[in-house]
């Protein structure tokens, strides 16, 4: 029997949650929204951190997958419909066929919505059941190659995660981002130990998800005091500043809250033995 046979729990997932949850935090600590001067180079830099959401929707379907039955119906088509998602809008083409005065518009542009996030999630959960099966039927392959895979799928992960902007669609670039960075979990963890850390960070990364947009606000509110000058624009380094005591700081709140077990269950879902 092999490693990963032997883990239940793979502690490589809950590593790279911990780093997407920090992605998140990145991600929230500074954009054109805030009033302020943005960087070129922080521009880039949160660029590359936008794997985040992707990587937890194809994290998600994964484990949902892997907990039904193996018995899974293979035999799925992804769908080939294309569409544009504005920051408001889906599908806007189509809507602006409709009187934006009509009352049918808003109820349009509210099922609009809900269909372009079912094709969204129709590639992730497609490649999750085929991930699924394959790991199943190959686990051995998986343990014995693990070292390869893992430089390989890095590598991927880099690679398109850095140049993601030359791609023609930008969710082609967003699956193969999240399903590598989801492979690289998974060979992790035939190497990493039993660490209450590592457990810890991947239980509480939903729970630093919801609560970090108020750790950062007060984080900044004690930053504009005592160095103004790291907030005046938003750069690289005053985006750390911000993202890595919000992050911190969030995981040991939710890690406090989740010492109790009813909120461990039904804030953030996490059984509590």
């Amino acid at each position: 029997m092999n490693k990963i046979e032997n883990k239940q729990r793979l502690l490589g997932i809950d590593l790279c949650r911990g780093i997407a949850a920090f992605a998140v935090v990145v991600v929230h600590s500074g954009d054109e929204t805030w009033g302020i001067p943005v960087t070129n180079g922080a521009l880039h830099f949160r660029l590359f951190f936008y794997f985040a959401v992707p990587f937890f929707l194809a994290t998600s379907f994964f484990f949902i997958i892997r907990n039904l039955s193996e018995n899974i119906d293979l035999h799925i088509s992804l769908s080939g419909n294309s569409f544009q998602l504005n920051p408001n809008t889906a599908f806007s083409g189509l809507l602006s066929l409709l009187d934006a005065n009509s009352i049918y518009y808003s109820l349009a542009r509210f099922l609009f919505v809900q269909i372009s996030w079912i094709l969204i999630c129709l590639p992730y959960f497609c490649i999750a059941v085929i991930l699924n099966h394959l790991l199943l039927k190959n686990e051995s392959f998986v343990f014995k190659k693990s070292k390869f895979l893992f430089f390989l799928f890095l590598s991927i992960f880099i690679y398109v995660n850095t140049f993601r902007e030359i791609f023609i669609l930008p969710e082609l670039s967003n699956i193969i981002i999240a399903f590598s960075l989801l492979f690289i979990g998974i060979c992790l963890s035939n190497y990493l130990q039993e660490s209450k850390i590592i457990k810890s960070l991947g239980n509480c990364s939903f729970g630093i998800y919801l609560i970090h947009p108020i750790i950062k606000k007060i984080t900044g509110i004690i930053l504009t005091f005592a160095a103004p000058q790291i907030t005046s624009q938003i750069t690289v380094t005053s985006m750390l500043c911000l993202s890595m005591p919000s992050f911190l700081m969030s995981w040991l709140v939710i890690n406090l809250l989740m010492n109790n077990k009813h909120l461990a269950q039904y804030m953030f879902g996490i059984r509590v033995n």
